[in-house]
């Protein structure tokens, strides 16, 4: 049985899926891939990121960095 998580470790893990559904929401193109992905079925594996991909980013990637640079916080 996995051990359950510490309360720090919920709550950074709440911040990287709450990261995640806001770039979903900027860029629904993309789509969550890598151990955020993996954590939301197999709840014992937390991520410190959330990885997305895009078919054909090259052709996209002015239209995306405009997207998010129009986020407030963004850097």
């Amino acid at each position: 049985m996995p051990m359950p998580l510490m309360p720090q470790e919920v709550e950074r893990w709440n911040r990287v899926l709450a990261a995640a559904a806001k770039q979903q929401s900027v860029i629904p193109e993309a789509f969550l891939v890598g151990g955020t992905e993996v954590g939301i079925y197999a709840p014992y594996r937390t991520s410190r990121d959330a990885d997305h991909l895009m078919s054909d980013f090259p052709r996209h990637c002015t239209e995306v960095l405009a997207r998010l640079e129009a986020l407030a916080g963004w850097s």
